[in-house]
Parts: C-alpha cells; sequence; structure tokens
C-alpha cells in the first residue's frame, strides 16, 4: 500500500500463457496532466525465460530420469490450437536415431501433452527410449508456424548420489545433523530414541551441502538416525553408518538466549557483559548468538524459556522475517526483552507500526519527549519485575554521547584566547 514499485517472482512457473491484472490503490499524484481524472503513468516488465512472442514451447516434468522411468511431455503451440495432435522427435546418446510420439490435445488452447517410457539395453524401435547413465536426452518439435525446430535438453541418471560426511553437532538448543552428497539431492533425517527411528525430518530442496536441524528432543536423551537422500531423477540412497546406525546425544537447552544485533551502528556497542555479567551472577544459563559471526538472525527460538534482543541505538530494526519469528515465539508464550532506544520508532519508519502492539504489547509512545518528562522510574507493586524499582533517571551522559560538542567548545575557547 506505500510502495510505487512493485515486484512478484515465481521461482518455479508452469508453462503456458499468463494474463495478468495489475490493481492500485491510493493513487495520490497526478501524473497525467492531459487528462482530468487524478492517474499515474505505469510501466509492466517481465523477464526470465520467456517465449518470443509466437513462437512454441516444450516443456518435460523433469531435467533427469532413471530407466524404467516416464518423460512427461508438454506442447504448447496456439498456432495449432483446434489440433487433435502432434508429433515430437525424442532421441538419446543411447537411441542416436530416436523415434516419434504423438502427443494430443488438451484442450481446444493448443496445448498438447503425452509421455513417453524409458528403459535401458541397446536401441531399438519399440515405441520407447532406450538410455544410459548420463545420456543426453533431446526432444525436439518442429514449430510450422516459423519453420524452426523448438527443443528442450534432459539427462539420463541411473545412479543414486553418495553420501558421505555424516556429522550430528548441538548448538543453540537443537541437534544440527549435516552431510554431503555429490549430487543435488534432497535431505532426510529419520530417528529416535531407538531403532524404529519413526520421526522423521524431510526437505525436498535439492542440495549437495544437506543441514538438518532438530529440536524439541529430550535433553542428555540418547537418539539414534540415519539419513537419506534423493537427486531429481528419483534415484535414492541412506546412509546409516553400515547398519548401526548413527547417534547423539540431546543437548541441555539454555534457559536464555541473548541476540546481539548490536552491529553497523552510528557509535561503538557497550561491552556485552553489561548482559552476560548479571546472567551469570544470578545462576541463569545462556547462549549468545552474534548476527555477525553468524550471517543473520536466528530463526527458531522456541527451546528458549526467554529471548534478549539487542539492538542498535539509531540504525535499522528487524526485518519483516524476524518481526514473524519474534511473533511466533510471542504468541507461543516466550518471553522476550528488547533494549533500543528506537526501536519504536524504527518500526514505525518501516512501515511496522502494528508489530508495537501485536509483538511488543506497547499501546503508544512519545517520540523525543523532553528528559524532564520521564524523570523516575517506578516499578508496579506486586509485578514480578517491576516491583520494588524507584529510581531517577539521569540523562546526562545523552547530552552530547559524541563528545563532538566538548570538543568544539574547548576549540571556540582556544581561538577566542589566541585572539585576546
Amino acid at each position: 500500500n506505500i510502495n510505487n514499485v512493485e515486484g512478484v517472482f515465481i521461482s518455479e512457473p508452469a508453462a503456458g500463457e499468463y494474463i495478468m491484472r495489475i490493481r492500485a490503490r491510493n493513487v495520490v499524484e497526478d501524473a497525467r496532466v492531459d487528462t482530468a481524472l487524478i492517474d499515474q503513468d505505469f510501466a509492466l516488465v517481465t523477464s526470465g525465460n520467456l517465449a518470443a512472442s509466437g513462437a512454441s514451447v516444450v516443456v518435460t516434468d523433469r531435467s533427469a530420469y532413471r530407466a524404467p522411468d516416464t518423460i512427461r511431455l508438454t506442447v504448447i503451440d496456439n498456432d495449432r490450437a483446434g489440433s487433435p495432435s502432434e508429433t515430437v522427435l525424442v532421441r538419446s546418446t543411447t537411441e542416436t536415431f530416436g523415434e516419434l510420439f504423438t502427443l494430443t490435445a488438451s484442450g481446444s488452447s493448443g496445448t498438447f501433452t503425452g509421455s513417453v517410457a524409458t528403459l535401458t539395453g541397446p536401441a531399438l524401435t519399440d515405441g520407447k527410449l532406450q538410455v544410459a547413465h548420463n545420456d543426453t536426452i533431446e526432444v525436439r518439435y518442429f514449430d510450422a508456424s516459423n519453420g524452426s525446430n523448438q527443443t528442450v535438453i534432459v539427462r539420463a541418471d541411473l545412479v543414486p548420489p553418495v553420501i558421505t560426511s555424516v556429522v550430528a553437532t548441538n548448538e543453540f538448543g537443537q541437534t544440527v545433523i549435516t552431510w554431503t552428497t555429490d549430487e543435488p539431492a534432497s535431505s532426510v533425517v529419520r530417528y529416535n530414541t531407538n531403532s524404529t527411528l519413526s520421526n522423521v525430518f524431510l526437505n525436498t530442496g535439492l542440495t549437495t551441502e544437506h543441514s538438518v536441524a532438530i529440536s524439541g528432543l529430550i535433553s542428555n536423551q540418547t537418539y539414534f538416525f540415519h539419513v537419506a537422500s534423493t537427486d531429481e531423477a528419483g534415484n535414492s540412497a541412506t546412509n546409516n553408518n553400515g547398519g548401526s546406525l548413527f547417534s547423539f546425544v540431546a543437548p541441555t537447552v539454555a534457559k536464555v538466549l541473548l541476540v546481539d544485533a548490536y552491529n553497523n551502528d552510528l557509535f561503538a556497542a557497550p561491552d556485552l557483559s553489561g548482559w552476560t555479567t548479571p546472567l551469570t551472577q544470578l545462576g541463569v544459563s545462556y547462549e549468545v548468538w552474534d548476527t555477525s559471526v553468524h550471517q543473520g538472525s536466528p530463526t527458531n527460538l522456541l527451546p528458549y524459556q526467554c529471548v534478549i534482543w539487542r539492538l542498535p541505538e539509531f540504525l535499522g530494526t528487524w526485518t519483516l522475517s524476524e518481526q514473524n519469528t519474534l511473533s511466533d515465539y510471542v504468541r507461543r508464550g516466550g518471553s522476550l526483552f528488547v533494549a533500543s532506544m528506537e526501536v519504536l520508532s524504527r518500526l514505525d519508519e518501516g512501515g511496522f507500526s502494528s508489530a508495537k502492539l501485536g509483538m511488543l504489547h506497547v499501546q503508544s509512545f512519545i517520540v523525543d519527549n523532553d528528559p524532564n518528562d520521564v524523570p523516575d522510574l517506578i516499578g508496579t507493586p506486586s509485578d514480578p519485575i517491576g516491583n520494588g524499582i524507584n529510581l531517577s533517571l539521569d540523562y546526562t551522559p545523552y547530552d552530547d554521547p559524541t563528545g563532538l560538542k566538548r570538543s568544539e567548545e574547548r576549540r571556540v575557547g582556544k581561538e577566542c584566547r589566541s585572539r585576546w
């Protein structure tokens, strides 16, 4: 509602024709002086692997296939709308001449679909495609309208991924299990306190560096696990430590997570011992998450009874993702303590004013109030935190936090004495 530039990203768009409708609201600036209405010019830009106007498109459902397997094909050719079928040539490194396969119309818009079965073995003209591991598979459609071939290239993958370097480490209230594969594959961990391994974590994203964080474990309990990965073609592999299973002992979760996000501010950060020393003196266990070291903020706060979040005094505040994480944590019963002089102002400036009430439970506040407006801090009687607090607030350290004012006064004084 506040930006004049918006964007929509579709990570895996389905093939086909898209219709886009743009709606605007709160158009308050007149950019067209030649019309009587209040309106604005706009531009609509699309980018990506887009077909040229009038060109046909050939699509497969995956980029890698096993044998036996099924390659599902789609051809989109608007110029052939109404035709009952179209033909494609499919060939592989093993079956070099390939075979023709018929795709049938799906509706009357010019979309045609069909499938091709893959098998291993010598090339045969048998209505199937023979392949071997690492074969290149080519699907070719002749577009009669412009007299050119539209081609898509995929591959045959008949070998499952190789899983190595399985490691379990305990950090920040959870156990993180990592492993590597020699090709992009999914991540699966099966675990339990016994060999049934009835608990499952699944991440279908394909990667070679796998990392799975498991929380909600029983502290100091031994867990057993194995890992598995499936590549894009559907080949699966499991590493169960030679049948013995891997194991780890669940960590004891600290009571407090101290998130230190005080970086990139105008002034040096106060020493963190101002927070850690009192926690140590009180016998409260804690862990420190430094956002500059971990390249970002934590995404799982639920293991901790309390989160202390130290923000910069003047620059920046929470991202929308961080707000969602904190809101979910508070909504589920977590305790949140925030330290920053201007976090409420920063939330307003970023367009996140609702976070003040929904996450921090702040009804209202005064911006840049005079120190005399709040001379004392008095706790609420019988409140578990505020009871017994009664003290005067000293603002003198903030009269000139940079020291520039005093330096300027000394410099001007010296100039005056030199003139006299």
